[in-house]
């Protein structure tokens, strides 16, 4: 694990200085967890997908060069050999990653596989380039999605496919915990 200790006045520090964990350290070890480079045990992935005909996932796991990555990649070409269904909710977490760009690559090689993505209006742009939910359909349907779910908060909700749209209208909530 990477030290994480009380600097002088009680707030958290790193020896390596890393912004992300003087703010979060908590995601920055489960970042540096992630990075053990032990292989993906291919029996034990095989075994635990064997009925899975569904998968969905986020970029939270898929850290290049990580076991976890390589899990991933096994369960969906497992479930892709089904016929079966796969869902990609980007929720992306900038702080987990090295760079934003090395966080656009994954979205980017990933996007094929998924047979359904969730999108929010926060992820929009970074993901698809742009900050039009039409030019983004059109994007994502080219890159082998059928079925685009485009989430907007209090605004609600859009799904996207090649052939129809639908709106969901939003309500307000009070939010406990993000």
């Amino acid at each position: 694990g990477v030290p994480v200790h009380l600097a002088d006045g009680g707030g958290r520090a790193d020896p390596r200085d890393d912004p992300v964990r003087q703010v979060r350290p908590e995601i920055v070890a489960h970042r540096d967890s992630l990075g053990n480079r032990s292989p993906v045990n291919r029996v034990a992935v095989d075994g635990a997908a064997g009925d899975v005909d569904i998968m969905q996932f986020c970029t939270v796991s898929l850290l290049k060069g990580t076991p976890v990555r390589d899990a991933h990649r096994r369960v969906i070409d497992i479930v892709k050999s089904k016929n079966g269904l796969v869902i990609f909710d980007p929720n992306l977490r900038f702080p987990l990653w090295p760079n934003r760009e090395e966080l656009k690559e994954t979205c980017l090689e990933f996007l094929e596989y998924a047979d359904i993505i969730k999108i929010s209006d926060e992820e929009l742009e970074f993901i698809t380039g742009t900050a039009d939910e039409e030019k983004a359909a059109d994007f994502l349907f080219e890159q082998g999605v059928k079925v685009f779910i485009y989430t907007m908060g209090k605004d609600g909700a859009k799904l996207f496919t090649p052939k129809f749209r639908v709106f969901g209208k939003g309500f307000k909530v009070k939010a406990v915990d993000t």
